[in-house]
């Protein structure tokens, strides 16, 4: 599972070459440009490397123009305006390859949509694992400072939980909120 809000549109401008097709599970091609969604990590950046690219919120209103039915479907795909129901069908009828998505909105609209963004400065131990194990609670992160091994870091956090909810969620990384 992502935060809904690292799944992004991406458009690639192809100039002939074909991008990495293993990042998307999904995408829509024309004469010379791919439309897809993607989870963006830093990873994911560096794969695109040497191809120009633009990014748009999934919320934002037809981003693409002439592809817009592209961008109908991806959202379809990944369950953007789809209800809790919707997305509990899909998932409990088959095996699907775009469960990840479905569960990522699946866990928003039923943990987060309509709650406050929160921000904290908290303490953790492995930021590595803490950011990809709960990934789902962090729209965004910034490593304000790392101990000498980087086994220890302070970090910046905007999420939709609150504080008592941060101590319950993350006490296996938790070493305590900054004040």
């Amino acid at each position: 599972m992502v935060n809904v809000n690292k799944i992004k549109l991406i458009v690639i401008d192809l100039d002939g070459r074909e991008p990495p097709l293993e990042l998307f599970d999904v995408c829509e091609f024309d004469k010379n440009r791919l439309v897809g969604a993607i989870p963006m990590y830093k990873s994911t950046v560096n794969s695109l490397n040497g191809f120009e690219y633009t990014l748009y919120d999934i919320t934002d209103e037809n981003p693409v123009g002439h592809m817009s039915e592209s961008v109908d479907f991806i959202k379809e795909f990944i369950g953007y305006n789809m209800s809790i129901d919707d997305i509990l069908d899909i998932i409990l009828d088959s095996d699907i390859d775009r469960r990840f998505y479905l569960e990522s909105y699946l866990y928003y609209k039923s943990n987060q949509e309509g709650k406050p963004i929160n921000k904290f400065t908290i303490d953790v131990n492995y930021y590595d694992d803490f950011i990809h194990y709960l990934s789902e609670d962090i729209i965004t992160d910034e490593v304000i400072k790392n101990n000498e091994d980087f086994s220890k870091s302070t970090v910046k956090i905007e999420t939709y939980l609150t504080k008592p909810e941060i101590v319950i969620k993350f006490k296996d990384y938790l070493l305590g909120i900054v004040e």
